[in-house]
């Protein structure tokens, strides 16, 4: 991923093909413009070219194309879809469920701040902090250091 993606809602309130798909491509070409020009050409379509122009079904099928490369650019425990509560809110949802049940299982480290992140073991490679508010953070690891990978509220 060149790009982070912001965990949130992207467009809200219209399911109309055309307008989906200038959003999303809108935030396709902000993570990964090269992948967005891969689906595109699979359409035989410039960025200049308004998918209004195609057909209900070629809209449709754009569109799950660029929904899936979008959700190639998530990161771990994050998902680019509908939201759970709203089916015209679309954006980047994280998986705190998932998360949690990793951490539960042992599958992931927890760590009560993350100033505690450097005292893991050297072959942990992801770890979360919630903090008392519920906040939750997700780090991963990359060489020695540890970054912040998302959070949300």
């Amino acid at each position: 991923m060149s790009k982070s993606v912001y965990v949130g809602s992207i467009s809200e309130g219209t399911l109309l093909p055309s307008d989906l798909i200038e959003v999303f491509s809108d935030e396709l070409r902000r993570l990964d413009e090269q992948r967005l020009n891969e689906v595109l050409e699979e359409f035989s379509l410039t960025e200049t070219e308004q998918a209004s122009i195609l057909d209900p079904d070629q809209q449709s099928e754009i569109l799950s194309k660029i929904e899936d490369a979008l959700q190639e650019q998530c990161p771990e425990f994050i998902r680019f879809g509908a939201h759970a509560d709203d089916g015209a809110c679309f954006g980047f949802w994280p998986d705190i469920e998932g998360l949690m049940e990793e951490v539960q299982t042992g599958g992931m480290p927890s760590v009560g701040d993350p100033s505690e992140l450097e005292a893991l073991p050297m072959e942990s490679t992801s770890a979360v902090f919630v903090n008392d508010h519920g906040n939750v953070s997700f780090y991963t690891k990359q060489g020695q250091d540890w970054d912040l990978t998302w959070d949300c509220v």
